[in-house]
């Protein structure tokens, strides 16, 4: 699964997949704009939809696996 979602946010942020996993825990890789497309593409592909508070965690692509990962198992 962590895969899957390193690749959706590297299509849609144009970030490569490794650049990604070497920054687990660095937010503001990507512009607003940016965390709106990958939010809206992990919902879709998983589909199911972030409650405002996992939104407020969506900061980093460590803690975009974790919520992913609990959500959806």
């Amino acid at each position: 699964m962590k895969e899957k979602i390193i690749s959706i946010i590297a299509e849609i942020t144009k970030i490569e997949q490794t650049e990604l996993l070497e920054n687990m825990d660095t937010a503001k890789l990507w512009d607003s704009m940016k965390q709106i497309e990958v939010i809206l593409a992990l919902e879709e592909e998983y589909g199911i939809q972030f409650e405002q508070n996992e939104l407020a965690e969506l900061t980093t692509t460590g803690k975009i696996v974790d919520v992913l990962q609990r959500k959806v198992g």
